[in-house]
């Protein structure tokens, strides 16, 4: 017998031997796998994880540097004032200029370029803050050499317009010089007003009237006269000629007239009421003629339209003044706090509104006026209650301080040589000399019939020499409004004139009424 099942047991057991032997070599196999397999594992892991801290690395670079250019962006904004450099905050940057389509078009020689409204606006602010700033400090200069501080602040502003290296410093719009003077003319009505004394008024009523129109309508007729028969200017100029530099500056004559009140000269002659009377009796009577002349040179009104109109702005702007002088005796109450401080911001306001008001309405000697009348009124019980009030002595600080820089500044930086001929210079002087002339022969002889002593009657014929404020504003008006025009070779001839009568008269007038007392 065959013994099966032994063998097949050995079998059964040699190829269990050889599947257990095979698994062995498997699972070694797998291991040894694993064993090779787990650095390149680890080795990736690792570079994963670099290649994610490099790209983190990385992103957060490039966020440093949005960062850092945003803020060198943020600094260098920072580093302007009003998106202008801080060393020369006029100077005109290349996104804020609008260059005209037109190219090729050229006005003295320059091309012209517009700026934004924001441009104007900004630039003109930072020059007229520059030119004060320059105007105070050399008026002082001037003060401390005993000159007239009034030729420092005029020729601060012709060096500003005409020395090379400063003629592109500064910007001023039009429209900005005209409020700016405009609101520096309130400031020297006002004081005008509260420096009159109706009662000593009422006693120089007639010398007011002789020396504050008779004298001034003299001036006016030998000035047009000069310019019609003897230069040949057009008529019609000839009369604008004599309305506007017949015109006396009382932006020099008041300011010194008040000085003198406050040393105690005149008190008794009544004189310095007298010359500020008049000098706001010269005033109106120019700025009334020069409406009526330029009315009926420009436009097509009928004459006796013009006149019935002009005596009614008069009247009503009296009126007002009256009116409001009156009622800034109520208000403030005598008994409220700091009611000199509510006195001062009241009548600034009011006289600013008047001005302002009637300039825009077209009507600008109504403004003129009615400050006029209503700071005389006012300051009547003011002066009852307490004599020595401080709103007058706050509006001198105004003047001196600002006001008078403002104005001067401004006339003198309106002053360009380059665009005068010599031909029209001299003719200008020519007319002015014989308008001056006639000017003080007649206020001399005017003077003769008041009981003053022989200095005064000197002092108040100078007084009439200054030009500044009415021929700063209306000169440029006549040659705006007569261009294209046959009239306008002859305008420009006037507001050569004008502003020779202001450079050469103002400081003359205030060196002569600073000498005689």
């Amino acid at each position: 017998m065959v013994t099966i099942p032994v063998a097949t047991n050995s079998v059964a057991h040699i190829f269990t031997d050889n599947n257990t032997k095979s698994g062995s070599n498997d699972g070694n196999t797998t291991e040894a796998k694993k064993r090779l397999t787990f650095p390149l594992d680890r080795s990736h892991r690792l570079s994963t994880s670099l290649e994610q801290r490099f790209s983190f690395v990385a992103a957060g670079a490039g966020n440093l540097e949005h960062q850092i250019s945003v803020v060198a962006e943020q600094t260098r904004e920072k580093a302007k004032i009003l998106q202008r450099n801080l060393i020369h905050p006029i100077k005109y940057e290349e996104e804020n200029i609008t260059w005209p389509e037109t190219t090729g078009a050229k006005i003295d020689g320059h091309t012209h370029a517009m700026l934004s409204r924001v441009d104007l606006h900004i630039n003109s602010a930072l020059s007229i803050f520059i030119l004060w700033l320059a105007a105070l400090a050399v008026g002082s200069l001037f003060t401390l050499c005993h000159l007239p501080n009034i030729i420092g602040v005029l020729l601060t502003g012709i060096a500003f317009k005409n020395i090379p290296f400063m003629n592109d410093i500064l910007y001023i719009d039009g429209m900005w010089s005209a409020l700016f003077r405009k609101a520096a003319l309130t400031i020297i009505l006002m004081r005008a007003g509260m420096g009159l004394d109706p009662v000593a008024l009422r006693k120089t009523k007639t010398t007011v009237f002789r020396l504050g129109i008779i004298s001034t309508l003299c001036e006016g007729g030998a000035i047009i006269f000069a310019a019609h028969f003897i230069f040949g200017v057009g008529l019609e100029i000839s009369i604008l000629f004599g309305t506007i530099l017949s015109a006396t500056g009382p932006a020099v004559t008041i300011p010194a007239i008040l000085d003198l009140m406050k040393k105690g000269y005149g008190s008794k002659s009544g004189l310095p009421t007298a010359i500020l009377a008049s000098c706001a009796a010269d005033n109106m009577t120019c700025i009334a003629a020069y409406t009526v002349a330029a009315s009926l040179i420009f436009t097509t009104v009928k004459l006796t339209y013009e006149i019935a109109m002009t005596f009614t702005t008069i009247v009503i702007s009296i009126v007002a003044g009256f009116i409001g002088g009156r009622m800034l005796w109520v208000f403030p109450h005598e008994g409220s706090h700091h009611r000199h401080f509510i006195r001062g911001t009241l009548l600034l306001s009011v006289c600013l509104a008047l001005n302002f008001g009637t300039l825009a309405i077209g009507s600008p000697s109504c403004g003129v006026i009615s400050t006029v009348v209503l700071n005389m009124i006012a300051t009547i019980k003011w002066k009852q209650s307490n004599v020595k009030y401080k709103e007058a002595e706050t509006l001198a600080l105004m003047w001196n301080f600002f006001a008078m820089q403002i104005m001067f500044g401004l006339i003198g930086f309106e002053f360009d040589i380059k665009n005068m001929k010599l031909q029209i210079v001299l003719k200008a002087i020519s007319i002015i000399a014989i308008g001056q002339v006639a000017r003080i022969l007649c206020s001399f002889f005017l003077s003769f019939r008041c009981d003053w002593q022989v200095a005064e009657h000197f002092f108040i014929t100078f007084s009439f020499v200054p030009k500044a404020t009415l021929q700063a504003a209306l000169a440029p008006q006549v040659e705006d409004r007569s261009k294209g025009s046959a009239m306008y070779h002859d305008a420009v001839l006037l507001r050569t004139a004008c502003v020779l009568a202001i450079f050469f008269l103002a400081p003359i007038g205030s060196i002569l009424l600073m000498s005689l007392f």
